[in-house]
């Protein structure tokens, strides 16, 4: 069974980042305040200019490739893996575990998000 503490925790222990005693995040041995996006601007060099201005992580759709873009210029994606819905519960679990097999792994991944607002 998928739970919230598990599968949060998952990019975590794979050494992207630890939280520090007090939650502040550890990237790379060094306490970081995160700057994050959740949509990149409409620009050709979004990621570069992303980049450039400070920003540490974006929302990236459940895709290999996004993951890749942000790891090319030195950033991290979160990914939403959506809700498990009691009439849907099977499939719902099916898709969240085949997201996290296929994705969690990837040295890209800062953390998972789940349901936002319930």
């Amino acid at each position: 069974m998928l739970t919230r503490r598990s599968v949060l925790a998952l990019p975590f222990a794979l050494g992207a980042a630890m939280p520090d005693s007090d939650g502040m995040p550890v990237i790379k041995g060094k306490r970081t305040f995160l700057l994050g996006l959740y949509s990149l601007p409409r620009h050709a060099d979004a990621w570069k200019r992303a980049a450039a201005a400070g920003f540490h992580v974006v929302h990236l759709p459940a895709k290999k490739e996004e993951l890749d873009r942000a790891q090319q210029h030195g950033m991290y994606g979160w990914i939403t893996l959506g809700a498990i819905q009691p009439k849907s519960r099977p499939a719902d679990e099916a898709r969240i575990r085949q997201t996290i097999a296929d994705l969690g792994r990837h040295p890209a991944l800062l953390f998972w998000e789940s349901l936002d607002e319930p």
